[in-house]
């Protein structure tokens, strides 16, 4: 990607698309104003958690009461603010013979005709993206090759220890 290009991304979390970000990004956007609101309700942060909480403990409650959807689960020892509240849709729980895509997509559009607005956001985890993969095989690649380092010139390999090495270059 060009500089301009990636210059321009970099507000956006590296994002020109919908989608897993292709790069890495900061979204610095935030202006004095916007930031001396959030700043004022930090204060209220504890006490707007508690009741996320309570109501994300209600949903799911009744939301279990329902043959096929999943609530989000949140092991014990942990804890959640839900951010974002991922429900998922089993069809052999709900009698439904298809295939589980097929049925999230008919249950979205149902509950979508009835006013309740649901989508999805960011469904690939994010070490399973490719910006993450990438600097994973690069970090991997920079190992491999510290491990063939010559132990009197850092800067030099051991003869023979990158066999292709030399035909490329």
């Amino acid at each position: 990607m060009g500089a301009v290009r990636r210059g321009k991304a970099l507000p956006d979390h590296g994002q020109r698309h919908r989608g897993p970000a292709p790069d890495l990004g900061y979204m610095y956007r935030n202006q004095e104003l916007p930031a001396a609101l959030a700043r004022g309700q930090l204060r209220h942060l504890d006490n707007y958690n508690a009741v996320r909480k309570a109501n994300v403990q209600f949903l799911s409650r009744e939301l279990a009461k329902i043959p096929g959807v999943v609530p989000p689960y949140c092991p014990q020892e942990c804890g959640h603010v839900y951010f974002m509240y991922n429900v998922r849709f089993d069809p052999a729980a709900a009698g439904v013979q298809c295939e589980p895509r097929k049925f999230r997509i008919a249950v979205e559009k149902a509950l979508y005709r009835e006013g309740v607005l649901v989508g999805q956001w960011q469904t690939m985890p994010v070490p399973a993206q490719d910006l993450v993969q990438e600097q994973a095989r690069v970090r991997r690649h920079r190992v491999s090759l510290d491990d063939q380092r010559s132990e009197g010139d850092p800067l030099r390999l051991r003869s023979g220890s990158v066999p292709a090495g030399a035909e490329a270059l």
